[in-house]
């Protein structure tokens, strides 16, 4: 299907797209996804429907992944997204693709990662300063610089090396 070429003629076929997300058949939410991917930010109205698919702990964990990388492809305009996004950094079978997808979306996703700063779960911490880092902006210093003391040594090792991305950037 040549649907993503079709410029701005694919808003039209959204509103089907997102219908299609849950649908029964695994091949279908998948495929969905993927267009509703390839219309970018254009794709914004599916978003709370992604969302809920994501937090559905019973959905196919393929869909659930080709909706991680479907929210990153639809960028900032997927903001409400960061908080599921980010309670998947502790899945560790999705967590790669979640950190690709938060960065995509941008300095819109920092506040909901500097919360996540504080998070019960390690591997969401870890999770969140890495992209911290990724994102380069030197407002979340002072946020990384309190999990230094983290207790767990992986968040303290991510947190030293998301100020030093940061520092990176900064003097280029």
């Amino acid at each position: 299907m040549e649907l993503w070429r079709a410029g701005d003629d694919v808003v039209a076929a959204i509103p089907a797209l997102t219908e299609a997300l849950v649908d029964s058949d695994v091949e279908v939410q998948v495929g969905a996804a993927e267009l509703l991917g390839r219309c970018g930010g254009k794709a914004a109205a599916a978003v709370p429907t992604l969302i809920g698919i994501l937090a559905d702990r019973h959905a196919h964990g393929f869909v659930r992944m080709t909706v991680i990388m479907t929210l990153g492809e639809i960028g900032p305009a997927a903001t409400s997204a960061a908080p599921a996004l980010i309670d998947t950094l502790g899945d560790s079978s999705m967590c790669t693709d979640a950190v690709r997808a938060l960065v995509a979306i941008g300095d819109t996703a920092m506040p909901a990662l500097v919360r996540a700063l504080r998070h019960g779960q390690p591997t969401i911490r870890l999770g969140a300063a890495y992209v911290l880092g990724s994102l380069g902006d030197a407002s979340v210093v002072a946020s990384l610089v309190e999990i230094l003391e983290d207790p767990d040594e992986g968040v303290r090792r991510a947190a030293a090396e998301a100020l030093v991305s940061i520092r990176n950037r900064l003097t280029k």
